[in-house]
């Protein structure tokens, strides 16, 4: 059965480019194609890992954790608040949509907290 399922192409011999000019415009088909969808994608990563702070979401997403997860290491202390305007009224009213949507996470804590496990971690020398 395995045999017969690969011996079984979709693609015939005859489609495959076999010649260097054939291969040569499929690349230049490609490549602006694959730039174009990556690009923004890398630009937004390359943006969040630089910048000093960011917001719940993008740092949700950058670590591929649930923006649950991220708010309740806001609020066990693993990770800290980058300061605003809003901090003081922040932390003395519950929590609201409002408020929720300008915290900030504090990227420069987060990378020196990072790099200090890393410096105490015995395998990594």
């Amino acid at each position: 059965m395995a045999l017969q399922i690969a011996t079984q192409s979709p693609v015939q011999l005859q489609e495959i480019p076999s010649s260097v000019p054939q291969l040569n415009q499929l690349v230049s088909l490609l490549v602006p194609a694959l730039v174009e969808a990556l690009l923004p994608n890398l630009a937004r990563s390359v943006g969040i890992n630089t910048a000093e702070s960011v917001t719940v979401r993008d740092f949700a997403t950058s670590v591929g954790i649930s923006e649950r997860l991220v708010w309740q290491w806001l609020e066990d202390g693993i990770l800290l608040a980058a300061p605003t305007k809003d901090t003081s009224k922040t932390r003395s009213t519950k929590k609201s949509a409002v408020t929720k949507s300008r915290t900030l996470i504090n990227m420069t804590a987060w990378r020196a907290k990072q790099h200090q496990q890393a410096k105490d971690c015995k395998y990594i020398r």
